[in-house]
Order: C-alpha cells, then structure tokens, then sequence
C-alpha cells in the first residue's frame, strides 16, 4: 500500500519536467513533513504547479476576486482562501526560503 510520502512523491514526479531533480528531492521533503500544516503545503503544490486543473482556475479565481467575492468563495473552499491569504499577506514566503525552498 502506498503511502501519503509515496503519492506525494508521485505527483511530484509527475509533474517534475520543469523542475530541477534536486529541487524536485526538496518538494518532496516539505509536502511529507510535519514541519508545515495542509494549507502551506497547499501553497507549494499551488506555486509550483503542483495541482490539477479545476484546483489551477480555482485559485486564479480566488486571486482575482475582491474581498467580498473572495469571502463567498471561502465558503466552499475555505482551505484554498486561506493558502491564498498566507500567500499574499504573511510571511510564508521568506520562511519557505529560510527553510531552503527557492520560492
């Protein structure tokens, strides 16, 4: 049976073609540890690419609405808002860096 590291690592893999294999070894590595919660995890997948399509436009939609609109589409997707919202208006960035990701 596989495992979450595994499927992670598969995806990666997957999609791995315009990532560097070192770089694809450190996505890796951040999406199976316990250092980050779902929604940072959420942002990597988001930055590099990492997601299918409906979760792509999903997130282009989420940053090209205003706040309001932006609040309706937290209702239903409350993870992909908040990812967004770490994203734009905290640190996460220059911790991922700090952390080693080249983000």
């Amino acid at each position: 049976m596989a495992t979450k590291a595994d499927e992670v690592r598969h995806e990666a893999g997957r999609r791995a073609g315009r990532n560097p294999d070192g770089e694809h070894d450190l996505l890796v590595s951040f999406l199976a540890s316990d250092d980050w919660n779902d929604d940072e995890k959420l942002v990597i997948k988001w930055q590099f690419r990492l997601l299918g399509d409906f979760k792509e436009s999903l997130f282009q939609t989420i940053a090209r609405a205003d706040d309001a609109n932006r609040k309706r589409i937290a209702l239903g997707f409350p993870a992909e808002v908040n990812a967004y919202n770490l994203w734009t208006c905290s640190n996460l960035a220059e911790r991922f860096r700090e952390a080693g990701l080249a983000i």
